[in-house]
């Protein structure tokens, strides 16, 4: 028993001891991940320091400043949407004097709650300060080297609130309103709550139409499935993931009829949802394949569609091997056979794992 205990323990200790080590080697494949994904960012801000790209746009953004090393490591389906450190986030995002705005609010709270801290007496209360400020400053080391998500936010935000309300001056008497200001305020509070409620419900039923719509056309049955995408549009137009599945259905319903009608259609809300987000690689990607679908189906014209959104989502996402693949097969459509050469060997170059034969493309 005390061998086994022993053995257990010694185990026990080298694991730790690997996971321990594992934090300093930048050669370990998830900080390095991580480094590239800073890097990316890093670029992201030198682009457009002033006022960034957009709250919420990072996962737009990182496909064009992903490195080469990002891309062969992870491979093309991992999707980022936030930089894993908040100032780099904001600066990414929303601007330089964002991210410097919020390291003035953080170091400014810092100062006024250590100092509100060395003037309290009352032990209670002093514990309590104590909390608040060790609280927003480990939440700020935590979002550092981690996703600021709105659900924990506004715990940060509570600390704050603390220690800045132990520094601010009690208000003297009260304000009284008559009662039917008091009423119209409650109707107003109703009225607006029931507006909220209403427009949070919209893209709730949206998706649940969008779900049902994705289970049908799972299963093969895209005419079933249209109208509840169709109905998901209605309900929530600005979702731009709901126009690429209704062009999905649509160019499924073609495969099955060989009716160009329906692939039209196809086209129309793939470009749709490319305008209403032309920063997304997806989109393109879509829509080259359809054009790669059009040509061998009903005329090779369509190739140069193909690879003139092809091109683009390269231009988004330098480092895709499977953009460069499609974009070689698509040369190869209009016989361009250099220009072929060239993608496929860069797609290999890139990892990309050539289907059996496929590979024989390149010379």
């Amino acid at each position: 028993m005390i061998l086994i205990g022993t053995a257990a323990s010694k185990s026990s200790v080298t694991n730790l001891g690997s996971r321990a080590a594992s934090i300093t080697n930048i050669k370990d494949s998830s900080i390095d991940s991580r480094l590239q994904i800073y890097r990316s960012a890093v670029s992201a801000i030198v682009s457009r320091p002033l006022l960034g790209y957009g709250p919420g746009s990072f996962r737009l953004v990182f496909p064009r400043f992903e490195t080469a090393g990002f891309a062969i490591t992870n491979g093309e389906k991992w999707t980022v949407d936030d930089a894993h450190n908040y100032l780099l986030q904001l600066g990414a995002t929303s601007g330089i004097m964002t991210m410097i705005l919020f390291i003035i609010l953080t170091g400014a709270s810092a100062y006024v709650g250590w100092r509100i801290l060395s003037q309290t007496e009352d032990d209670l209360t002093r514990l309590f300060r104590t909390g608040a400020l060790a609280g927003m400053l480990a939440y700020f080391i935590f979002i550092m080297f981690s996703v600021n998500s709105p659900g924990s936010a506004f715990i940060w935000w509570i600390f704050i609130a603390i220690i800045i309300s132990a520094n601010a001056e009690p208000v003297v008497g009260s304000i009284s309103l008559p009662k039917i200001a008091k009423s119209l305020m409650n109707t107003a509070v109703v009225i607006i709550g029931l507006v909220l409620m209403g427009m949070s419900l919209r893209p709730f039923w949206a998706g649940r139409d969008f779900q049902q719509g994705l289970n049908l056309l799972k299963t093969g049955r895209g005419v079933a499935a249209d109208p509840y995408f169709k109905s998901a549009l209605k309900l929530n137009p600005y979702e731009d993931l709901f126009y690429w599945d209704l062009g999905q259905a649509y160019l499924r319903i073609d495969k099955n009829r060989g009716d160009k009608i329906n692939w039209a259609l196809a086209i129309t809300y793939f470009k749709k949802g490319k305008a209403m987000n032309p920063y997304q690689v997806d989109n393109y990607a879509f829509l080259g394949d359809a054009y790669i679908y059009a040509a061998r189906r009903y005329n090779p014209r369509y190739y140069n569609d193909a690879v003139k959104n092809f091109n683009k989502a390269i231009k988004l996402r330098p480092y895709s091997a499977q953009m460069y693949y499609l974009l070689g097969l698509s040369y190869q459509g209009l016989g361009n056979r250099q220009q072929m050469n060239y993608a496929l060997r860069r797609a290999k170059e890139l990892g990309f794992k050539f289907p059996k034969g496929s590979n024989g493309l390149v010379k």
